[in-house]
C-alpha cells in the first residue's frame, strides 16, 4: 500500500512521481550496506585523509547550497533538520578528531532497518515529539504504519477503529505506529541514508573506485525545503519557512546553544543510593530473587572464556557454585556502599561552608568515588556480555587489580556494537547485561555532572578509599576457593540456596576477620578518618593546592585478620546496615493517601509497590503515563537513555528510571522499582485510590495519537 493515502497529504507535499518513503528507505539502505561491504577500509582511509576544511566542502557540496545546521541545535540554518536528524550538522561532521560521518554510516549500513527502529529512531522521534513538538503537517484518520520485520517494514494501513481491539497486541509491542509518528521515522531513515550514499559516492570517486554500487532513484531526493514543508517544529525559524518559499534570505550567524540544565549531581547520587538500598532489601527479603542473581553469576565467569590458544579451564561446579554466592552478595554490597559512600560526602561540602581546602579534598574524594563506580560497572558488563560470546578472550596467565583472570575484547568496540544486537528493550541480551547497560549509562552521567562543578578523578590524590576497596576485593577473591560447600551445583540448579548466605557470612567472618557487611562499613569509617587527617596534614602546612597524604601499606594478613576480629567484638550492633541476611534499615512512614483521576494509576502503582505475589507487570509507556500524571516533569539527563522524573508535589527528589528489559517492569524489576517509590515517597499499595471510577485511561496506545495533533496548522 502506499505510504501517502492521504489526497491532502500528497497534494501538499509535490515531490513528483512519489512512492512510498518505506519503499525508498528500504532500496537506500540496500545500496548502503553493499557500498559499506565492499569498501569499508577505503571509505575510512580516505575520509581520515581530509582536514576539517576539505570535510566541511565535501559536505556543503553534495547537499548544493542547502542550509546546514552548524550544530545540533542550530534551528537558525537547519529549521526542522536540527529536530530531525540533529546529527547531522557541520561540527560534528567535519570535526578531524573523531570519526562522526563514518560511525552514522556504519550504524545505518550494518544493522537491519527494523534494528535502527528499534534501537533509535523511534524513542528518538517520540521524544522530540515531546521536547520539540516535532510532527507532521497533515491529518491523518484511521491510518497507521507497521514496523513488524523487513518484509513489512514501514508500511501503511487504514484500520477503521472497530477492528482497534484486535491489533491492541501490536501497539503495545511498539510494531505499530499512528501515520504521523510513523512518516517521521521514516523521513529521519530516509533523509540519513540518502546523504550517506551520495557522501559514500563522492568518497569513492575521490578515492579512484569506478565500480560504484548504485541504484537510480525514481524521485527526487527528500530535500530541506520539502522537509520544512511536511514537518512542524516549535524550533522551526521563520526566516527559514521564508527561504523555503523561495526569497531569498542572508545567512543569519548562528546562535550560543543554550541548554537545560543537567540534574544536579547531589540528586543523581541520592536516587542511585536509594536504588541500590531498594536492590539490597529486595534481595534481603526474596529468597528466590536472590538464587536467581546467583544463577546469573554462574556462568559469567572468566575462567569460562577461552584463552588465546582456545583452552579453558577446568569447571570445578560446586566450587564455582560458591563462589557465584560471594559474587552475587559482594556485588550487590559494593553498589550499596559505593553510593552510600558518594551521599555521606556530598553533605560535607555543605558542613565545610567557606572552608576551600575542606571541600576541595572532599570533591575530589567524590570525584574518583563516581570514577571507581564507572569503572565497577564497566567490568562487570564486560563480563556479562562474555556469555556465549566469541568476541572476548581469557590472558593465559594474566590477572586485573582485584586478582581475576583478565579478559580483553578481540578487535575494536565498534565490532561488539555491530556485532551485538543492543534492542532498546533488550530482546536478544540477557536481563543482567541489559540492566547494566542501563546503570553504567546513568553512572557516566553522574560523572559528567560531577566534571561540570569540581576535579576530575585524580590517581595521585584522595586514592584511600579506591586503594583499599581494591585490596578488600582482591581479598575476598583469594577466599573463594576456601569457601567449601557454601553452595552445591544441584541446589543451584534446583533454586535451594537456603541458608548459604549464612555459610558465607560466617565462613568470610572466620578468614577474614568480619562479616562481608562489616567489611565494607569499616571502609567508610576509615576513609574518612583518612580525609580528616589529609586535612590537618594539608592545613598545618599552609596547602592550597594540598599535597596528597600516601596510602599506608596493608597490615600483613595474619594480623589484618586479628585486629578486624578485635574490632568487630567492640560493635553496638550485630547488624550491619549493609547486612543481605536481613535489612537492618528502620522502615519508611507511608504518606499520606493520594487521589488520582484513574483507575488504572491505581493498578500500575498498586502492581508496582504491592508485597504479595503474583504481580502483573507494568509497561514502560503506562508507567510514564501515571509517573506524569502525578505532576512529575521529564527533566534532561546526560546520557539520554535514562529517564529523570522530578515534582515538586514530592519534594522535588529525582527518580532516574531506565527503561526495563522487553519494555516491561516485571518480577523482580518491578519489585525493586516498588522498593525505590516506597524508601523515596513513601508510597505503599494502599496510598492510591480514584477518584472517578468511570473515567479509564485508553490502553490501545499511550503515546499522542489523537486526530488533533495530526490537525494541518495552514
Amino acid at each position: 500500500m502506499n505510504a501517502y493515502n492521504s489526497r491532502r497529504y500528497n497534494n501538499a507535499n509535490g515531490r513528483s512521481g512519489q512512492i512510498g518513503n518505506n519503499v525508498q528507505v528500504q532500496e537506500e539502505h540496500e545500496t548502503l550496506r553493499k557500498k559499506w561491504d565492499m569498501y569499508e577500509g577505503r571509505l575510512q582511509r580516505h575520509w581520515d585523509a581530509l582536514d576539517k576544511d576539505q570535510r566541511r566542502q565535501c559536505i556543503l557540496k553534495l547537499n548544493d547550497g542547502e542550509n546546514i545546521p552548524r550544530h545540533p541545535e542550530d534551528s537558525a540554518h537547519g529549521g526542522v533538520l536540527s529536530s530531525l536528524v540533529p546529527e547531522w550538522n557541520l561540527r560534528d561532521l567535519t570535526d578531524p578528531d573523531e570519526d562522526r560521518l563514518l560511525d552514522i554510516m556504519a550504524n545505518r549500513a550494518v544493522p537491519d532497518l527494523i534494528d535502527q527502529y528499534r534501537v533509535n529512531d523511534k524513542d528518538f522521534i517520540e521524544r522530540r515529539m515531546e521536547t520539540h513538538e516535532l510532527r507532521v503537517n497533515a491529518t491523518f484518520r484511521d491510518a497507521y504504519i507497521m514496523f513488524i520485520d523487513s518484509d513489512q517494514y514501514g508500511q501503511a494501513v487504514q484500520i477503521p477503529r472497530s477492528k482497534m481491539n484486535e491489533i491492541a497486541w501490536a501497539f503495545r509491542m511498539g510494531n505499530m505506529l499512528p501515520k504521523g509518528i510513523g512518516e517521521m521515522i521514516l523521513c529521519r531513515q530516509l533523509f540519513l541514508l540518502q546523504r550517506l550514499n551520495d557522501i559514500a559516492n563522492f568518497i569513492l570517486q575521490e578515492a579512484g573506485v569506478s565500480k560504484i554500487p548504485r541504484k537510480r532513484r525514481e524521485v527526487d531526493q527528500l530535500d530541506l525545503a520539502w522537509l520544512t514543508r511536511t514537518l512542524l517544529s516549535n524550533r522551526n525559524s521563520p526566516q527559514l519557512a521564508s527561504w523555503s518559499r523561495g526569497a531569498p534570505q542572508a545567512q543569519p550567524a548562528a546562535k550560543k546553544v543554550k541548554e537545560d540544565p543537567l540534574p544536579d549531581p547531589k540528586d543523581l547520587i541520592r536516587d542511585r543510593k536509594i536504588a541500590y538500598e531498594a536492590y539490597l532489601d529486595s534481595l534481603a527479603s526474596q529468597p528466590a530473587m536472590f538464587a536467581r542473581e546467583v544463577a546469573a553469576w554462574f556462568p559469567i565467569r572468566p575462567e569460562l572464556i577461552a584463552d588465546e590458544k582456545g583452552r579453558s579451564l577446568p569447571l570445578k561446579a560446586d566450587m564455582h557454585a560458591s563462589s557465584a554466592v560471594l559474587d552475587a552478595a559482594h556485588s550487590a554490597i559494593k553498589g550499596t556502599v559505593i553510593s552510600s559512600y558518594a551521599d555521606q560526602l556530598l553533605s560535607r561540602p555543605d558542613d565545610a561552608g567557606s572552608d576551600k581546602l575542606r571541600k576541595s579534598i572532599i570533591l575530589q574524594e567524590l570525584s574518583n568515588i563516581a570514577h571507581l563506580d564507572y569503572v565497577r560497572l564497566q567490568s562487570l558488563l564486560k563480563r556479562q556480555l562474555t556469555r556465549d560470546s566469541k568476541l572476548f578472550k581469557r590472558v593465559s596467565n594474566g590477572v586485573d587489580a582485584v586478582g581475576n583472570p583478565n579478559i580483553k575484547l578481540k578487535g575494536k568496540p565498534q565490532d561488539l556494537y555491530l556485532k551485538t544486537d543492543f534492542d532498546k528493550y533488550g530482546a536478544t541480551l540477557q536481563r543482567d547485561a541489559f540492566e547494566t547497560m542501563g546503570l553504567l549509562s546513568l553512572s557516566a552521567a553522574v560523572n559528567l555532572s560531577l566534571a561540570q562543578k569540581g576535579p576530575v578523578p585524580s590517581r595521585k590524590k584522595a586514592q584511600s578509599f579506591v586503594t583499599r576497596a581494591q585490596e578488600l576485593e582482591a581479598e575476598l577473591n583469594r577466599l573463594k576457593k576456601d569457601l567449601g560447600p557454601v553452595l552445591t551445583k544441584k541446589a543451584l540448579d534446583d533454586g535451594l540456596i537456603d541458608g548459604a548466605l549464612e555459610r558465607l557470612d560466617e565462613i568470610v567472618a572466620e578468614k577474614a576477620g568480619a562479616r562481608l557487611a562489616f567489611l565494607y562499613e569499616d571502609l567508610i569509617q576509615d576513609s574518612f578518618a583518612y580525609l580528616y587527617k589529609q586535612y590537618d596534614h594539608a592545613k598545618a602546612n599552609g596547602e592550597t593546592d594540598w599535597t596528597a597524604l600516601a596510602v599506608e601499606p596493608q597490615q600483613p594478613s595474619e594480623e589484618l585478620v586479628e585486629s578486624r576480629k578485635q574490632r568487630d567484638k567492640s560493635r553496638s550492633s550485630s547488624r550491619s546496615q549493609l547486612d543481605m541476611i536481613s535489612s537492618a534499615r528502620e522502615p519508611v512512614p507511608a504518606s499520606p493517601t493520594i487521589e488520582v483521576e484513574y483507575e488504572d494509576m491505581v493498578e500500575t502503582f498498586r502492581n508496582l509497590i504491592r508485597k504479595s505475589e503474583p504481580r502483573e507487570a507494568v509497561g514502560w509507556p503506562a508507567f510514564n503515563l501515571a509517573i506524569k500524571e502525578l505532576a512529575f516533569n521529564l527533566i534532561r539527563t546526560a546520557d539520554g537513555l535514562n529517564h529523570a522524573f522530578e515534582s515538586s508535589r514530592f519534594g522535588c527528589k529525582l527518580l532516574v528510571v531506565s527503561p526495563p528489559y522487553k519494555g516491561k517492569f516485571e518480577g523482580d524489576s518491578a519489585l525493586v522499582l516498588g522498593q525505590r517509590l516506597n524508601k523515596a515517597y513513601g508510597w505503599t499499595e494502599d496510598t492510591f485510590y480514584e477518584e472517578d471510577p468511570g473515567k479509564y485511561l485508553d490502553e490501545t496506545y499511550s503515546r499522542p495519537d489523537s486526530e488533533s495533533d495530526w490537525e494541518s496548522e495552514d
